[in-house]
């Protein structure tokens, strides 16, 4: 049995890590595979980076640019990314010239490949869905998730034609799909793609947990310099206040609302600092190690993720297995990792009034018991035995 991978990279976001981790184990493993990248990092001989080709390179930034140009002339609500994969690339010879029993993609927008060439694949296909991209148009994340908050559509025109191109390439595509949410396996049920040929299970996010363990808080707080009379409400993403969907007006809502002399802020992962003349807030920009990450999680009390639509963040997994419970609200995928008033609270769907509510509850907690105990499903081994009986499955059916 030998697997091929195909990502944009396993470094970064949520979706490159997710490839990290599935390599790491698969690795670990003794499971044959090959990996192929457009960014991220070599870590293992069988990775191909295509990118690595000067021209090769010039020509994906190329075909991105004009995609880009072609995208400026229609509205974008949410200002997320858009994906159209329109243009045809070299990943289709790759992938059919491979000696791969089976192709696992995971993130493939930004022209990687183009609709129709997916459909060409000549390989059983795995997919893992890191965001709603194959059922909507050229949307990574629907605005209509966004409603009744924020009451934006995505722009008809460009939505309509993709989606069309979707249908008509891959509707009738054998494809097994896999999602670490229940959210977008509903998604899945709702979608264009033929049940009787496709289909789709929940696998959560593989994740190493003996990775992840919080240390003292006292001495975490002492590490960022916070104020340990105070509560800290930890808020990271990138970006987070240029993307509508990653909810940052909700974070500048508890920075005016809760008091100062009770409360102080950590924001991870922004490119820019925020400041507030009234409240201690400390930024500390990208973290690029465990390490830093996990001193960050423990000197929070609450870890905040007030995102509008979310698949599911390993955010969340991280902050819990750290012991720092989480405050999001009840959309998308966070039901599947927060158990409300248990690990977390689940906020009403943008409801302010919920949210104070919920900082309120969580900080009045002591959380005696280990937290971390309620993702069992998440364990490593588990996880990735499920991927390999998915893997043999298919090679028996074939």
């Amino acid at each position: 049995m030998k697997i091929l991978i195909v990502s944009l990279s396993n470094r970064g976001g949520g979706a490159a890590r997710a490839v990290h981790n599935l390599t790491t184990s698969l690795h670990c493993s003794n499971i044959d595979f090959s990996l192929i990248l457009f960014e991220g990092e070599k870590v293992y001989d069988s990775t191909i980076k295509l990118l690595d080709s000067r021209i090769y390179n010039f020509i994906f930034k190329l075909k991105n640019k004009l995609v880009n140009v072609f995208l400026s002339f229609f509205r974008n609500p949410t200002g997320d990314f858009r994906s159209i994969n329109i243009f045809p690339s070299l990943l289709l010879n790759c992938i059919n010239k491979s000696d791969a029993d089976i192709v696992h993609l995971h993130w493939i927008g930004a022209e990687m490949i183009s609709l129709k060439q997916i459909g060409m694949i000549n390989k059983p296909i795995v997919w893992t869905l890191h965001d709603g991209w194959i059922f909507n148009g050229a949307e990574h994340i629907n605005p209509n998730e966004f409603k009744p908050y924020i009451n934006l559509s995505p722009n008809w025109m460009i939505d309509k034609f993709i989606r069309f191109r979707k249908k008509k390439f891959l509707a009738d595509k054998p494809i097994i799909f896999t999602t670490p949410s229940r959210w977008l396996n509903d998604q899945y049920e709702l979608s264009y793609f033929n049940k009787a040929i496709s289909s789709c299970r929940v696998i959560p996010n593989l994740i190493n947990k003996k990775e992840w363990i919080g240390i003292d808080k006292s001495k975490a707080k002492n590490k960022f310099e916070l104020p340990l009379d105070k509560k800290c409400i930890l808020f990271g993403a990138n970006n987070a206040d240029t993307s509508i969907n990653k909810g940052f007006s909700f974070f500048k809502f508890l920075l005016d609302q809760l008091p100062t002399e009770e409360y102080c802020f950590l924001v991870v992962g922004n490119k820019y600092e925020i400041k507030s003349p009234e409240n201690d807030i400390v930024c500390i920009g990208q973290v690029t190690t465990i390490e830093r990450m996990i001193e960050a999680y423990s000197a929070a009390d609450i870890c905040l993720i007030p995102s509008l639509s979310e698949n599911l963040p390993y955010v969340a997994i991280e902050s819990i297995l750290c012991k720092t419970p989480v405050l999001a609200f009840n959309t998308g995928g966070m039901k599947d990792v927060i158990k409300h008033k248990v690990n977390g609270y689940l906020v009403e769907k943008y409801d302010k009034d919920d949210l104070i509510c919920g900082v309120k509850y969580l900080v009045a907690q002591k959380f005696e018991y280990d937290i971390s105990k309620t993702l069992e499903s998440y364990d490593e081994s588990k996880v990735l035995t499920q991927y390999i009986d998915l893997y043999e499955e298919i090679i028996q059916s074939k």
